[in-house]
């Protein structure tokens, strides 16, 4: 590269110098513009012949030997391009990606729906709503597969404490004579924790009769699921399912 620099400037260095002592040589100066005209465009001439040697070129050929260099460089090296395919497959992972989010949203919303319309409509306490969604087919809304509704266990109603002065009137009016209090040591056992409902099968059992049609009677009505697609557990306690 050097080399060939060196050689244009000595090309151009040697034409001035040339074009110079043609000028002195002139015998009188009606000739001199005409020579300096010449001179100055032999100057630029040779200034420009590196832009017109790559004019000159044959671009055609240059073209297709990069372009075979680019299709035989080193695979590693090269940027690469997706393919149709590659572009196709990112597209169905993303949509199912899409699809199994929605699905899970759709599922939570219904969950919480359905506990809200048995507890409203039965007055029983759903202590969980387990809904799976299955996909209908191509284009179509996705449906219910399986609903699992987990009942939480009924409080036995609390008895009402007898009142202090039923024994006394009972005995003959206020003057009745009133026996000693003896001491009366009570042990309170904690109550069992509500279990969840996915915490295993022990812990809840399977309920029918009324109980179960009205729940399935519920979601029939409000969300139009087959009876046979629904499950009415309730929770009981951990001593309960032991025995």
């Amino acid at each position: 590269m050097l080399n060939w620099l060196a050689v244009w400037l000595q090309q151009i260095i040697a034409v001035v110098l040339l074009a110079g002592f043609i000028d002195l040589l002139l015998p009188n100066k009606s000739m001199q513009r005409y020579v300096r005209l010449v001179a100055g465009l032999i100057v630029l001439l040779t200034i420009l012949t590196p832009i017109i040697r790559v004019l000159q070129g044959d671009f055609s050929a240059k073209l297709d030997s990069e372009v075979e260099h680019w299709f035989n460089a080193d695979p590693a090296k090269e940027l690469h391009m997706p393919t149709l395919q590659d572009i196709q497959e990112n597209a169905a992972v993303l949509k199912q990606r899409e699809a199994a989010s929605a699905s899970a949203l759709a599922e939570k919303q219904i969950e919480d729906a359905m506990t809200a319309g048995i507890e409203q409509a039965t007055g029983l306490r759903a202590a969980a709503v387990e809904v799976r969604m299955k996909a209908a087919g191509k284009g179509q809304p996705a449906q219910i597969a399986s609903v699992s509704v987990t009942l939480a266990r009924a409080e036995p109603p609390e008895s009402e404490p007898q009142e202090e002065g039923s024994a006394a009137a009972s005995g003959g009016g206020d003057n009745a004579a009133v026996d000693e209090v003896q001491t009366v040591q009570v042990n309170i056992d904690p109550l069992p924790s509500e279990a969840s409902p996915n915490s295993g099968e022990s812990q809840v059992k399977p309920v029918s009769g009324t109980i179960a049609e009205a729940v399935k009677s519920v979601l029939r009505e409000g969300w139009s699921v087959n009876p046979a697609l629904v499950e009415v557990l309730e929770l009981v306690p951990d001593g309960a399912s032991a025995r």
